[in-house]
């Protein structure tokens, strides 16, 4: 019976104990439970790298400031130096395993495994996620050897190395190693040699001692002593140990490499202040810069003036309308110069013309109606305003084609009339033209300066039909933060593309029998050229799609060219001269025709609509919009 009473006694007892054990347990779980991070947030790459960089359209570098680097390891990059990361985080730089009985009956009760707590990096980012935990002394311990083992099991080795690889922060502009090798070496990390390398994964322990400048010797010491745990694990020879051990390491500065197109790039510089992107700003740059194509028209301009007079100076723009903006310039007559092209401003001349053609057929009238070109003399308060023409070259009653076609300025002034000189010259803004046009009298004749630059994106306004958009040297800018300015994204409707096309049409007409006739223009441009007031400006603006060419001639000066100095005569073979490079000799230059838009024959006479019923057949084919068509011949 005492014996039945004495087990019993002790079966209570043990129940009692187990009982208080279990609770001690369930209370600790809970206690842990509580403590223990919800989530075990992946720890990606964080930092952005901080450079300056200008591409050309190939993306070539043209211009490369850096103020931060960071490259991040890719996930096969991660797992090509896998070994590198565990020898270094887990013997190397490795904590040691614990020895007291609670630590290693909690490891073992919870299944804990022993590299997340060996390993520095996992106990690192585990630190990281216990920061502000009101907790100490032993638990504080248990508790984080409970989160390392959680975070290895969600993260896993090569994501928390790769982490913390990329944001390790290595002096004053590098972060991770990967970024350290350019930095130190000048070269990729898969470019480094074993000692290299190795010196690049010492800094990891902690870059304060480990300073490549300021601890050189500390540093490599380091390194051979990191070297030798690869070679004892078998990550390398015994040959590449000792070779790496023993290779004298020197320091390689990382430099930027040196500025390309230096004139190009000031132009860039003034695009980016209008775009409101301050110097020195960290950001990308892609530009619609040509090499091949600008290399090219530097020699054919320097090829072409040798045949001119010295002194005499030109511009060349050439932008590209499916591209979206100027893909080569040139602002002297040899050498990489754009002052002339990008800077200077020049008169017009009669190129401003097709902007009035344009706004009068976008305003109603026809290329078939007629105006009448003669010597006006227009009233101006106490005084009057009286435009000769060329040569004094009058052709009387007109169809308005002619006008464009062979640079009528009566013609023209009195199509601008009717018209509305207040709406040709906000055309001439909405198109592109960057200048304080005025509706005088005289604007049609082209009195305000303008670049080569600007005119060639008006033309390129009327290339594209009628549709405005920022045509310049930048494509986009992309900053770190992700943002992106594409200056040529919005796209505004400024002509109607019916009225464009008749124009572009037009104009074709003046390399074949108006001020461009002969001097090699190929068939099919559409041409306009321009002469100022005493010979002191020789422009042409052609399109051939995709491009738009704007050609300038002059002197620095200011001074008279003589009367050879027309735009047909100085610019206009300068323009032939590059077609010629851009394109085979059978090559056909061809518009799209915009819907609503038919050819009709009609009446040189009267420009009315030939029919079967006409008793005449005289006449020329025009492009017309469908809807507003010339009344039929009479008879």
């Amino acid at each position: 019976m005492r014996l039945l009473r004495f087990f019993g006694g002790l079966i209570v007892l043990v129940a009692i104990l187990w009982y208080g054990v279990l609770n001690f347990y369930r209370g600790e779980m809970m206690f842990f439970d509580h403590y223990l991070p919800r989530d075990f947030p992946f720890p990606n790459q964080s930092r952005h790298g901080k450079s300056f960089t200008v591409y050309d359209s190939a993306g070539n570098l043209l211009e490369q400031r850096t103020f931060l680097r960071s490259e991040p390891f890719t996930p096969e990059e991660t797992e090509l130096f896998r070994d590198w990361f565990r020898v270094l985080d887990l013997e190397v730089d490795g904590y040691p395993l614990p020895k007291e009985e609670i630590d290693l009956f909690f490891m073992d009760f919870m299944g804990i495994e022993t590299e997340a707590v060996k390993s520095r990096i996992v106990n690192l980012y585990a630190d990281r996620l216990l920061e502000g935990t009101p907790v100490t002394g032993v638990r504080l311990r248990l508790l984080r050897y409970l989160t390392a083992d959680r975070l290895l099991k969600s993260a896993g080795f090569p994501a928390l190395y790769a982490a913390y690889a990329d944001n390790i922060v290595i002096g004053d502009d590098t972060y991770g190693i990967k970024a350290a090798s350019q930095t130190f070496f000048n070269r990729s990390i898969h470019r480094a040699n074993q000692k290299e390398k190795a010196f690049l994964f010492t800094m990891l322990k902690d870059y304060s001692l480990y300073d490549p400048i300021e601890n050189f010797a500390a540093t490599e010491r380091r390194a051979n002593i990191y070297l030798h745990f690869l070679y004892q694990r078998g990550i390398l020879e015994r040959e590449e140990y000792l070779h790496a051990r023993d290779y004298r390491l020197i320091l390689n500065m990382a430099k930027d490499p040196e500025p390309q197109e230096i004139e190009y790039l000031r132009a860039v510089a003034e695009e980016l202040k209008a775009l409101g992107v301050e110097a020195g700003e960290p950001c990308e740059v892609h530009t619609y810069f040509d090499a091949e194509k600008t290399e090219m028209l530097r020699s054919t301009v320097a090829e072409y003036m040798k045949t001119q007079e010295n002194g005499l100076q030109s511009a060349f723009v050439l932008l590209d309308v499916e591209k979206g903006g100027i893909v080569a310039m040139t602002g002297a007559r040899e050498g990489k110069s754009l002052k002339r092209a990008y800077y200077s401003r020049r008169q017009t001349g009669s190129t401003f013309k097709p902007i009035v053609y344009a706004s009068a057929f976008d305003s109603g009238a026809k290329p078939t109606d007629f105006v009448n070109d003669r010597r006006h003399v227009y009233k101006l308060g106490r005084g009057s305003y009286s435009p000769r023409n060329f040569e004094e070259f009058y052709m009387g009653n007109i169809p308005v084609r002619k006008g464009l076609v062979y640079s009528l300025n009566n013609a023209t002034i009195q199509l601008a009339v009717k018209t509305g000189l207040n709406r040709v010259a906000e055309n001439a803004v909405n198109m592109g033209m960057k200048a304080d046009v005025r509706p005088y009298l005289a604007m049609p004749l082209g009195i305000f300066a303008v670049t080569p630059a600007n005119l060639a994106q008006v033309y390129g306004t009327l290339a594209d039909y009628g549709v405005y958009r920022e045509r310049g040297l930048i494509e986009k800018v992309k900053f770190p933060d992700g943002r992106v300015i594409n200056p040529g994204a919005e796209q505004t409707r400024v002509l109607d593309e019916k009225a464009a096309f008749q124009t572009l049409y037009i104009m074709q007409d003046v390399p074949r029998i108006g001020t461009a006739k002969g001097k090699g223009l190929m068939k099919g441009t559409a041409a306009k050229t321009g002469t100022t007031d005493e010979y002191r400006d020789a422009w042409v603006a052609a399109v051939f799609p995709p491009y738009v060419a704007v050609v300038w001639v002059g002197y620095d000066t200011n001074r008279s060219m003589g009367e050879k100095g027309t735009g047909g005569t100085k610019a206009a073979p300068l323009a032939a001269a590059v077609q010629k490079k851009l394109f085979e000799p059978e090559h056909d230059v061809n518009f799209h025709v915009p819907e609503g838009v038919g050819f009709y024959k009609v009446s040189s006479a009267d420009g009315r609509l030939i029919t079967d019923k006409c008793s005449y057949k005289r006449g020329y084919t025009e492009a017309l919009a469908d809807d507003n068509l010339p009344e039929e011949c009479v008879r």
